[in-house]
């Protein structure tokens, strides 16, 4: 909902700032989203005379017109009403153009010189006009500001309002919600009946049936010997200023007043018309050429105004093109109607049309408006158009007034927990246009005014007392805390498992949960080596025969159903027991990862490469640093890995002489016996009774450090032989505090190499939690990895 400054004073009598005025609208629910002013932009606009016109020679839509704005200059222009005689709105070299988002410069068009720009009022930001330049009255003063002569110092405010706030959307509404938050003092409206010439000579009739209950009311009058034209100045400006275009002073007036009181309503010519008008529902297969220029196909769900030749108006959202109000237009008969919102909702979301009056209609308006609207739009017409008015012809009831609301004291406080005195809610219910009565001590009967329909049942009212109150008038007091509440019953080796799992699903592995069962044949490919399979007595099904010894071949089995599916990349985990033997320490708890397809879906910014090892190999580095281990003294072994691990893929994590777990990728002779050969798996296995970690240490394993990280990167050149988890080490060791991670980015081997020997290429992050290192220090460390590498490993810098 937009309206301008000046446009609210009409309404409510204030002198509040701008920046107040922002802020009290938004502290009761009408948020403003933005306030602008035309002025500021368009100060270096001015006011200019076209002399004399002449053809560009080497452009047959161009014209060189000499322009007189105090000084004379040539401007080049294309519109197609630039003539000499007409005042226009000028822009020299160096302004900036809002419509355009453009600063004017010097320019040679088609080898002719152009000294600045004659503009439009779309190019302005001052409506949707652009099929020629803006042209103004004869007498607008040469060389005066186009802001002081259209008054356009007057900020714009953009509201935005709920859908419940239907009376929030004109003028009148706003200010008359400011009027209670005291920001002002709300001026009467001053409407008077008009007088009537004769009876009207179109009447109004309502189709039985469906159309009673989709239009309620209608109203109409009837005017003769109107003269349609320009509307006048303030009209134009008022609507111009909202960015709504001026049409014609009839069509202007019908927008103002929806603008400007909420009152939706239209204006037929009417000799276009036949007969008198009745409310209906369409039938299937009519159209109508509406004032959009478009043609829609009607059905029998749409209530529309027809005369006896057939479709005139689509009810409450949009009129014909045949019966519209047109510059020769003498007679016309108003339309004020009242309509069901769900009727409109549904109408305009069918056929697509977006109209203001389907804005409002659609959320309900006063049904009162009924009486008033038809003398407030009277009044304007007789005003500006002229002309004499017939008496109101009528068709329906008006609905009746909103029901009372019982309303307990009592629970205002208790719902907003402050307290508020009766009189001030009494007082604050009536200023809002309530009628107030006492039923009980502390009880109240509440009669809504009929622009409020929102407000129904009582916690409405609390809400209209809350935010007249003012939100930040009501302490933020915390709940009260249970004392009954026991302690949590989860150890936090528990609670722990509960961090790992969301860490893992945070790395874009979802959780699955398994049987702990699996068929005999599957179990003995993932035996360890000494253990035996345990059966189950009394099996559910041959599937389901033994315990597993590994969580792998289920994880693998929904990977594949997964694919199947379509989803070809994906990540699994799941964290429970694996059977070794029938034992007390049988029982292991291992978490199990799965990864499968590619790392990266189809795009443009990366491309698509398999799933590989240093994948999982990441996964488990991010667990393992959730137990807070000192990862240097991770070791990484290939000597004993299962029979389901690839041997040259895989490794074995080793902390001491205690094994942690193994991760790499599936042996392709599994991958053949469970038909995903050309599918690229990697697993791991982490064992995690046997991670060391202090669950009485509640700290935060990770920190994330302020201070500047910065990455190096090393190539070192080592026997083939030579790990790259030995390298690692040895980076390790140099500084505890200040590396922070390790990649490796890069191996290579062939020409310009030594036989026998390989490159590794490392980045690695140093950082400090205690201040910025400067270059030296970073040089400093740098040095010191390059010997502690050459040192462990006899490894040169590449």
């Amino acid at each position: 909902m937009k309206f301008t400054y000046s446009w609210l004073q009409k309404h409510l009598d204030t002198s509040v700032s701008i920046s107040d005025l922002s802020n009290r609208l938004t502290q009761i629910g009408l948020e403003v989203e933005s306030v602008k002013n035309l002025g500021d932009q368009l100060s270096s606009f001015v006011i200019a005379e076209i002399k004399e016109t002449e053809p560009h020679p080497q452009a047959d839509r161009l014209k060189i017109c000499t322009v007189d704005y105090g000084q004379t200059i040539k401007v080049v222009c294309g519109a197609p009403n630039a003539r000499a005689g007409i005042k226009v709105v000028f822009a020299s070299v160096g302004t900036y153009v809002p419509g355009l988002d453009i600063t004017l410069k010097k320019a040679v068009i088609r080898g002719t010189p152009s000294e600045g720009m004659l503009c439009s009022a779309r190019e302005l930001g001052l409506g949707q006009e652009d099929d020629g330049i803006m042209e103004l009255p004869m007498d607008a003063p040469v060389g005066y500001k186009i802001v002081d002569y259209l008054n356009l110092n007057d900020p714009v405010f953009d509201v935005a309002v709920t859908p419940n706030r239907a009376d929030a959307l004109s003028v009148y509404g706003i200010a008359r919600d400011l009027a209670v938050a005291d920001v002002g003092k709300l001026k009467p409206l001053s409407i008077k009946p008009v007088k009537s010439f004769d009876h009207s000579p179109i009447s109004w009739k309502h189709e039985k049936g469906m159309a009673g209950k989709a239009c309620p009311v209608v109203v109409g009058r009837y005017f003769k010997n109107v003269k349609n034209g320009k509307s006048p100045k303030w009209l134009a400006q008022a609507l111009e200023s909202v960015g709504h275009k001026s049409i014609s002073a009839l069509v202007d007036i019908t927008n103002y007043l929806t603008l400007d009181l909420g009152r939706p309503l239209h204006v037929f010519d009417a000799d276009k018309l036949t007969g008198s008008l009745t409310m209906r529902m369409a039938k299937t297969g009519e159209k109508l050429a509406a004032l959009d220029n478009k043609i829609y196909d009607l059905d029998s769900s749409m209530l529309v105004i027809a005369d006896d030749k057939g479709v005139q108006s689509i009810a409450g959202i949009m009129g014909g093109l045949h019966s519209g109000c047109q510059e020769n237009t003498t007679n016309i008969f108003l339309e004020v109607a009242l309509f069901d919102p769900i009727s409109i909702a549904k109408t305009g979301r069918h056929l697509g049309i977006h109209s203001e009056a389907r804005f409002r209609f659609e959320r309900g308006i006063d049904p009162q408006s009924i009486l008033w609207g038809i003398d407030a739009a009277s009044q304007l017409i007789l005003d500006i158009c002229g002309g004499e008015a017939s008496d109101v012809v009528v068709s329906g009831t008006i609905p009746p007034l909103p029901q009372s609301i019982n309303m307990c004291c009592d629970r205002v406080q208790k719902l907003l927990g402050v307290e508020i005195k009766n009189d001030y809610i009494t007082f604050l219910l009536e200023k809002l246009g309530c009628v107030v009565s006492q039923k009980d001590k502390g009880d109240f009967v509440v009669t809504p005014p009929s622009w409020r329909l929102d407000l129904i049942e009582e916690i409405d009212l609390v809400e209209e007392i809350a935010r007249f109150y003012g939100y930040d008038n009501i302490p933020a007091t915390p709940l009260p805390v249970d004392s009954t509440q026991k302690p949590s019953s989860l150890q936090h080796k528990q609670t722990h498992l509960h961090t790992v799992k969301r860490t893992l699903a945070g790395r874009g592995l979802a959780e699955a949960i398994t049987y702990s069962f699996m068929a005999q044949n599957v179990a003995e490919k993932f035996t360890h080596k000494g253990a035996t399979s345990l059966p189950l007595l009394n099996p559910i099904s041959a599937d389901l025969a033994v315990m597993r010894p590994s969580i792998i071949p289920n994880l693998l089995k929904a990977a594949l159903k997964n694919q199947d599916y379509g989803h070809k990349n994906l990540g699994l985990f799941e964290i429970g027991p694996v059977f070794y033997d029938n034992t007390a320490t049988g029982q292991k708890t291992i978490a199990t990862l799965l990864r499968a397809g590619k790392k990266h879906n189809k795009n443009w910014l990366d491309a698509e490469r398999p799933i590989d090892v240093y994948d999982i190999k990441a996964d488990v580095k991010t667990l393992l640093k959730l137990y807070r281990l000192d990862l240097e003294q991770l070791q990484l072994s290939t000597k004993t890995l299962p029979s389901w691990y690839h041997p040259y893929q895989s490794a074995e994590l080793l902390m001491g002489n205690k094994s942690l777990g193994y991760f790499g990728a599936l042996h392709p002779a599994l991958a053949r016996d469970f038909d995903c050969a050309d599918t690229p798996i990697v697993l791991a296995e982490i064992f995690v009774d046997n991670i060391p970690y202090n669950y009485k240490d509640k700290k935060t394993p990770l920190v994330q450090s302020p201070y500047q990280a910065v990455e190096r990167d090393f190539a070192f050149v080592v026997d083939h032989m030579i790990e790259a988890g030995q390298i690692v080490q040895a980076i390790n060791t140099v500084d505890k505090k200040l590396i922070k991670n390790i990649d490796i980015f890069d191996v290579y081997s062939g020409p310009h190499l030594p036989e026998g020997k390989k490159s590794l290429a490392f980045s690695v992050t140093i950082q400090s939690d205690q201040k910025t290192l400067v270059d030296q220090e970073i040089q400093d460390v740098c040095k010191k990895i390059i010997a502690k590498v050459q040192e462990k490993t006899g490894a040169v810098l590449r």
